[in-house]
C-alpha cells in the first residue's frame, strides 16, 4: 500500500476538508477541497475569485458529506463545462476547475456534475 507522501510529490499538493463556503486561493495549486456539511438542505460554494491565476492553475472539490456542492463564479468569471450546471452529483463525486485565461478569467469546469 502506497503511503500518501508518495501521492503528495505527484499531482495532488494538499487535501483538506472545510465545512462552510470556501474561496479558492493561489495556495489551493493542485489541490483536492473537501467541502463537508451534515444537512442535505444547505448548499456549500466553492467560490472561483477573479484573481491573478496561472494558465494552468487547477484543483479539485469532492463533495464529503450530505450537502450539495457547486462551484460559484464571481461576477466577472468565466465558466466553460459540457453540461449546463456547477453543481457536484453526489456524495464522494469530484469536479475539477483549470484557469485557461481563454477569455480573461475564463475557467474550464468539468467532473461528475449535475
Amino acid at each position: 500500500m502506497a503511503l500518501l507522501s508518495e501521492y503528495k510529490a505527484g499531482n495532488v499538493s494538499s487535501f483538506s476538508v472545510k465545512t462552510t463556503t470556501y474561496t479558492v486561493a493561489l495556495k489551493d495549486a493542485a489541490s483536492v477541497i473537501a467541502l463537508s456539511g451534515s444537512s442535505a438542505a444547505t448548499t456549500l460554494s466553492c467560490v472561483i475569485p477573479s484573481n491573478n491565476f496561472p494558465a494552468g492553475f487547477s484543483f479539485s472539490v469532492t463533495r464529503f458529506g450530505s450537502s450539495r456542492v457547486v462551484f460559484k463564479p464571481e461576477s466577472d468569471v468565466i465558466f466553460r463545462t459540457a453540461g449546463v450546471s456547477y453543481e457536484i452529483a453526489s456524495q464522494y463525486s469530484i469536479g475539477s476547475v483549470v484557469y485557461s485565461g481563454v477569455p480573461a478569467n475564463g475557467w474550464l469546469v468539468f467532473g461528475d456534475l449535475v
